[in-house]
Protein backbone atom coordinates (compact mmCIF):
# COMPACT_ATOMS: atom_id res chain seq x y z
CA UNK A 1 0.00 0.00 0.00
CA UNK A 2 2.82 2.42 0.81
CA UNK A 3 4.33 1.90 -2.64
CA UNK A 4 1.00 2.61 -4.33
CA UNK A 5 0.51 5.70 -2.18
CA UNK A 6 3.96 6.98 -3.16
CA UNK A 7 3.25 6.36 -6.85
CA UNK A 8 -0.09 8.17 -6.73
CA UNK A 9 1.47 11.16 -4.98
CA UNK A 10 4.30 11.21 -7.51
CA UNK A 11 1.65 11.27 -10.25
CA UNK A 12 0.36 14.61 -8.91
CA UNK A 13 -2.71 13.17 -7.24
CA UNK A 14 -3.55 15.12 -4.08
CA UNK A 15 -3.26 13.55 -0.65
CA UNK A 16 -7.03 13.64 0.02
CA UNK A 17 -7.70 11.84 -3.26
CA UNK A 18 -4.94 9.32 -2.57
CA UNK A 19 -6.50 8.59 0.83
CA UNK A 20 -9.90 8.05 -0.81
CA UNK A 21 -8.40 5.71 -3.43
CA UNK A 22 -6.69 3.69 -0.71
CA UNK A 23 -10.02 3.49 1.16
CA UNK A 24 -11.69 2.18 -2.01
CA UNK A 25 -9.01 -0.50 -2.29
CA UNK A 26 -9.54 -1.54 1.33
CA UNK A 27 -13.34 -1.77 0.90
CA UNK A 28 -13.54 -3.99 -2.18
CA UNK A 29 -12.27 -7.42 -3.13
CA UNK A 30 -9.34 -7.88 -5.47
CA UNK A 31 -11.66 -8.55 -8.40
CA UNK A 32 -13.43 -5.20 -8.09
CA UNK A 33 -10.54 -2.88 -7.25
CA UNK A 34 -9.70 -1.62 -10.73
CA UNK A 35 -13.29 -0.88 -11.72
CA UNK A 36 -14.07 0.73 -8.35
CA UNK A 37 -11.02 3.00 -8.56
CA UNK A 38 -12.01 3.98 -12.09
CA UNK A 39 -15.59 4.73 -10.97
CA UNK A 40 -14.30 6.84 -8.08
CA UNK A 41 -11.86 8.80 -10.25
CA UNK A 42 -14.57 9.53 -12.82
CA UNK A 43 -17.03 10.57 -10.10
CA UNK A 44 -14.70 13.23 -8.65
CA UNK A 45 -13.72 14.79 -11.98
CA UNK A 46 -15.70 17.91 -12.81
CA UNK A 47 -17.35 18.07 -16.20
CA UNK A 48 -15.46 20.41 -18.48
CA UNK A 49 -16.91 21.77 -21.68
CA UNK A 50 -14.00 22.74 -23.86
CA UNK A 51 -14.32 24.42 -27.25
CA UNK A 52 -14.96 21.83 -29.93
CA UNK A 53 -13.22 23.79 -32.67
CA UNK A 54 -10.03 25.62 -31.95
CA UNK A 55 -8.84 28.13 -34.48
CA UNK A 56 -5.19 29.06 -34.67
CA UNK A 57 -2.38 28.10 -32.33
CA UNK A 58 -3.55 26.84 -28.95
CA UNK A 59 -1.83 26.27 -25.63
CA UNK A 60 -3.29 23.80 -23.14
CA UNK A 61 -1.86 24.07 -19.64
CA UNK A 62 -2.14 21.20 -17.21
CA UNK A 63 -1.20 21.86 -13.60
CA UNK A 64 -0.93 19.29 -10.83
CA UNK A 65 -0.47 19.52 -7.09
CA UNK A 66 3.31 19.51 -7.50
CA UNK A 67 3.34 22.38 -9.95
Amino acid sequence: MESLEAQLLAADIGIDTVDEILDVIKRYSNNDIESKIREYMISIMPEYNYPKKVQGPTVIMIVGVNG
